[in-house]
C-alpha cells in the first residue's frame, strides 16, 4: 500500500513525476486517479492545498479495500505550502466563471473510495457514481451553482447493497443533495452529523436502499 501526493503546477507539480512524496508530487487529481499513474486499491493520495479543476474520470483498478483521497488543508504533508482549502471544480481556475462542462468526477464499479477534506465548488453537472460500493465522504463540502442536478448521484450493482458512508459533510444547492438507488437489499448506508442547505428538491432521495 504506497502513499502518493498531488500538488499544484504553480508549486512544482508534475505529472511526469513519480508522485511517491512532496517534492516529486503529480499536478493534477485526474492523473493520479487514471490508470496511468499506478495509484492502485489501499494506496493512500495527499492533495496539497490549491484550486484543481478538472473533470476526474476514475480508471484505476477496482479497489478491493479502502483506498484514501485526502485533501490536506493544515499541509501536514506539504511543508513551505501556506494552510488552506483543497478545492476540486470544474470551475475555471479562478473560480470566477465556467472551467468544464462535464461531470466533476465519474466512476463506474470503483469500490471502497474514501474521500476526505475536500471542498468541491460545482459549476455544471454532478459527481456520478455507478456501480460502485462502499463509497466514503468524510468532512467535505459540495457547493452547487446551480439546482438543475443532483450534487452525487450513486448505485449499486444488481443484488448488492450501496453501503455509502455520509459524516460530517455539507451540502449546499443543487437538486438533491445526494440520490442513491440501492437494489432491495439490506444495506448499511449512513449519512450522519451532515448538513444539507437550500437543495432545489430534497436533501437525501434513497430509493431500494433498506437502511
Amino acid at each position: 500500500m504506497a502513499t502518493y501526493y498531488v500538488k499544484p503546477a504553480s508549486q512544482g507539480g508534475n505529472n511526469s513525476l513519480a508522485g511517491t512524496s512532496p517534492s516529486t508530487a503529480w499536478a493534477t487529481v485526474a492523473y493520479a486517479l487514471s490508470s496511468s499513474s499506478g495509484f492502485t486499491s489501499g494506496d493512500t493520495l495527499y492533495i496539497a492545498p490549491g484550486v484543481y479543476t478538472d473533470t476526474i474520470n476514475i480508471t484505476i483498478p477496482n479497489p478491493t479495500v479502502e483506498t484514501n483521497i485526502i485533501g490536506d488543508p493544515t499541509c501536514a504533508q506539504f511543508s513551505g505550502f501556506t494552510a488552506g482549502p483543497v478545492i476540486i471544480t470544474n470551475y475555471n481556475a479562478s473560480l470566477s466563471g465556467s472551467g468544464y462542462t462535464g461531470n466533476i468526477i465519474t466512476a463506474t464499479t470503483k469500490n471502497y473510495l474514501h474521500f476526505q477534506n475536500i471542498l468541491f465548488k460545482i459549476d455544471n453537472n454532478r459527481l456520478v457514481f455507478t456501480t460502485c460500493t462502499y463509497l466514503k465522504f468524510t468532512k467535505c463540502s459540495f457547493i452547487a451553482r446551480h439546482k438543475n442536478n443532483d450534487i452525487i448521484t450513486l448505485t449499486s450493482p444488481a443484488s448488492t447493497a450501496v453501503n455509502a458512508t455520509i459524516t460530517r459533510c455539507v451540502f449546499v444547492g443543487g437538486n438533491q443533495s445526494l440520490n442513491i438507488t440501492g437494489q432491495s437489499v439490506a444495506d448499511g448506508t449512513s449519512i450522519v452529523d451532515s448538513i444539507f442547505i437550500n437543495p432545489a428538491n430534497t436533501a437525501a432521495f434513497l430509493h431500494n436502499v433498506q437502511v
